[in-house]
């Protein structure tokens, strides 16, 4: 009967979890590492944010120092990317474009900041296979490499069929804010970059969630190193609150869901 089928306990726990997977989906604003953490959680049981950052990831090497906080630059402004709003600045970048990918960068401590939000978004399931897998190819390096290309390909492929999309295109955005960030300088000119946001919990309370990447200077520009993991949830750590040294973005980011 109707009534049986509607009610029926396996047919109501698929629907709900196919409410969740939409939700975990569309967390993914800036980073589609705040949403495959999640995503993990529902999938393995396991609690919340990735594991810390290996040493070789997140720790600056003897002799190596924090970057006094800098400020953010006055020509700072948004840029949508299909309804994801991403730092850019005139004079840190991105520049240009190369196809679907922002290039460019500036070598200072705020261009290696806009590379890894840009590449970090670029490179993973939020901006859609025919994006990432250019950001994957082209400014994406390390050992690593092809191990994330083929998270993001397995991740993405969940994802777009939890929301119903052709392959290809981006996934929602959710409701993710990026706050702001801080800068270690690494041998050779390279940067530690944690990027921090906030994402509101399943029950609408604020969650803080930091994002650590090493930027790699090569090629006049910079590329992000390829989680050791291989994956973008190895490099996700829940953090109890929003770091005191931590500089903001200013202006701060405005409210997601614009179009290009």
């Amino acid at each position: 009967m109707t009534y049986a089928r509607a009610h029926d306990p396996a047919r109501l726990q698929n629907r709900r979890r196919r409410r969740q997977m939409v939700v975990l989906a569309v967390i993914a604003v800036v980073f589609p590492a705040t949403a495959l953490s999640a995503w993990n959680v529902l999938r393995d049981g396991e609690n919340a944010g990735g594991a810390p950052p290996t040493a070789e990831q997140s720790a600056a090497p003897d002799g190596a120092s924090q970057s006094p906080a800098p400020s953010s630059t006055s020509d700072l402004t948004w840029v949508d990317h299909q309804g994801t709003p991403l730092p850019a600045s005139a004079a840190a970048g991105p520049a240009s474009q190369d196809g679907p990918l922002d290039v460019g960068y500036a070598d200072t401590d705020l261009g290696a900041v806009l590379a890894a939000v840009h590449i970090s978004y670029a490179a993973g399931p939020s901006a859609g296979s025919t994006t990432f897998r250019a950001a994957l190819e082209n400014q994406v390096t390390g050992p690593a490499q092809q191990a994330l290309s083929v998270a993001v390909e397995k991740d993405y492929a969940e994802a777009r069929v939890a929301v119903d999309l052709r392959d290809g295109q981006p996934l929602p955005p959710g409701d993710a804010t990026l706050l702001g960030y801080t800068v270690e300088q690494l041998p050779q000119g390279n940067r530690h970059v944690q990027l921090v946001l906030t994402s509101a919990a399943a029950d609408g309370s604020p969650q803080v969630f930091s994002v650590d990447v090493v930027m790699i200077r090569q090629d006049d520009d910079w590329c992000l190193l390829a989680p050791s993991a291989g994956t973008w949830n190895s490099i996700v750590t829940q953090l109890p609150d929003v770091p005191m040294d931590l500089t903001r973005f200013d202006p701060a980011q405005p409210p997601t869901g614009g179009g290009d």
